[in-house]
């Protein structure tokens, strides 16, 4: 048997002192030529054929398996475990290693024949858990490399290191819709991959005049896989390029290849110097929590406590979460914020966020994103509303002009992990929502609820009249001779300056519906309600 498995396995034996120390073990690596050893004589080793069979088993289980808990950090994972989350990124590497990388082109047969679903599952989880890694553990992409060499691993770094992967599988990785960190840092990762890694050897024989064509192929595919308008202006972009600065021990090749061979994807950068004009981003630091109105029906659960808020340092985002619990009433534990950002005509403004956890939650369909007036005057949640809502104001119509829009599609098309992008145009009355990427779900996302252009024209008639004679908007002699001097307008018999005067009345306009506009325009927020079990992050 010994002389049967030096001949099969890939490594050879251990020394005969290993043996007498202790038993031989295996590595997962060995069970293509193992189960190829089996198959040359299966009826003299039944046992082993059995044995192989049930080991696969076992291995496919666990990649469907794979995670089975989070390792632990600040905020709401599904699942606590043991496992550190550097400990986890070495394992889901080497496993990837094993598995071929991303596309199996690794290796020349695949590890287990007729588990594809088994390792097209780890695959897709890997991907997501490479980004989360860097989003929510702080292990940068750009650093896996030299993480690596500070682990035990260092001898096969280069089979396990995503500066070694090859092009198909980087651009796979910067396709990933799941948890994205910075796309600058992603594009900081790109370049480092041309020039210090794998795609340094594309960049080298085109500067040799051979294969001109793989430089090209290399730009395209990172540039078609980044998201541009994430990025910064191209000015900054090629400032950065020319930066030869990389992290502490980040040198794997030399012979570096020179700066301005990969200035960052020239067709992208092409992309971003005709970039249109972007709507103002309101940053998720302008976010902050409201407060629960005495008249509420639900103030005896607000638990503020349960509620936090970590700001973050390198950035503008904004992350929170909800650790209330809810023994009596589902969605009362609820918290609302709101942006100090004020929002008026002129302009279109963007808000983006990304749920982090909590799809599965009894309360997720409370989750709200919407615009509001007046944030300073707090929120009341009620058994008899599907949201966030406040006593109305004095014209204020109840389903026409509270202070409250909800965007109902965002339930629609959000996705635990990606990038949700909320854009809106007061000019045109307009909202935009989309996932970043674009992600294929099969999900409505056709407009439903209240147009915003008839909220928008209900909000000004209810400010114009918030200031009038309180009497004046119920009073029925008033309607009637309104109708009346309408009448005579519409006849001819009343013209001139006389009709122009009525008709410039905005108590006349209340009456008739007629579109009132404001002394003084009204500025809105941006809120978001995050319910018991959620956590958000809002860029």
């Amino acid at each position: 048997m010994e002389a049967w498995l030096q001949r099969w396995l890939e490594d050879g034996l251990p020394g005969e002192e290993d043996l007498q120390a202790e038993a031989m073990h295996l590595e997962a690596r060995c069970l293509v030529p193992l189960r190829a050893l089996a198959a040359e004589r299966p009826e003299v080793c039944p046992l082993l054929s059995s044995m192989l069979s049930r080991f696969e088993d076992a291995i496919s289980g666990w990649l469907l398996q794979w995670p089975q808990a989070e390792p632990p950090r600040s905020g709401l994972p599904m699942h606590w475990g043991k496992q550190t989350a550097e400990e986890m990124e070495l394992e889901l590497h080497g496993v990837l290693a094993l598995l071929g990388g991303f596309t199996g082109a690794r290796r020349e047969e695949p590890l287990l024949p007729g588990h594809e679903e088994a390792v097209e599952h780890f695959r897709q989880m890997a991907l997501g858990w490479i980004f989360k890694f860097d989003s929510l553990y702080g292990l940068q992409v750009l650093t896996q490399h030299e993480r690596l060499l500070q682990s035990s691993v260092t001898a096969n770094a280069q089979r396990v290191s995503m500066l070694w992967w090859e092009l198909d599988e980087v651009s796979v990785l910067l396709r990933c819709p799941f948890f994205r960190p910075s796309e600058l840092d992603l594009w900081r990762f790109a370049r480092r991959w041309c020039i210090e890694g794998a795609g340094s050897a594309a960049l080298a024989t085109s500067q040799a005049g051979q294969e001109a064509g793989d430089e090209h192929d290399v730009d395209a595919a990172i540039s078609e896989a980044l998201l541009w308008e994430l990025l910064p202006a191209k000015e900054q972009l090629v400032q950065e390029a020319g930066d030869r600065s990389l992290p502490p021990q980040a040198a794997v090749t030399t012979e570096p290849a020179p700066v301005d061979a990969f200035l960052g994807c020239q067709a992208g950068l092409a992309a971003a110097s005709i970039r249109p004009l972007q709507a103002q981003q309101v940053p998720g630091s302008s976010f902050q929590r409201l407060f629960r109105r005495a008249d509420c029906a639900f103030r005896q659960f607000d638990d503020p406590a349960g509620f936090h808020m970590q700001r973050q340092e390198t950035s503008s985002s904004l992350r929170c979460w909800n650790m209330a619990v809810e023994t009596e009433v589902v969605g009362a534990c609820r918290q609302t914020l709101a942006s100090d950002v004020p929002m008026s005509r002129g302009s279109s403004f963007r808000l983006d966020l990304r749920l982090n956890s909590g799809s599965t939650s009894d309360t997720a369909h409370l989750l709200e994103v919407g615009i509001m007036a007046n944030p300073e005057a707090g929120v009341c949640f009620d058994a008899g509303t599907p949201g966030v809502c406040r006593p109305l104001l004095q014209g204020e119509e109840e389903g026409k002009s509270e202070p409250f829009f909800r965007f109902v599609t965002v339930l629609d098309i959000l996705l635990e992990g990606v990038r949700l992008s909320v854009e809106i145009d007061l000019d045109e009355a307009s909202v935009s929502v989309r996932n970043l990427p674009e992600v294929e779900a099969e999900v409505e996302t056709m407009p439903r609820g209240a147009s915003l252009a008839a909220w928008l024209e209900a909000r000004n008639r209810a400010l114009a009249m918030g200031d009038r004679n309180p009497g004046e908007l119920d009073c029925p002699l008033f309607k009637e001779h309104v109708e009346h001097l309408s009448d005579l307008i519409d006849k001819g018999s009343l013209e001139g300056e006389l009709a122009d005067t009525v008709l410039a009345d905005k108590g006349v306009k209340w009456v008739m519906a007629s579109n009132i506009v404001p002394d003084v325009p009204e500025a809105y927020h941006f809120y978001i309600t995050v319910p018991a079990g959620l956590e958000l992050e809002i860029f």
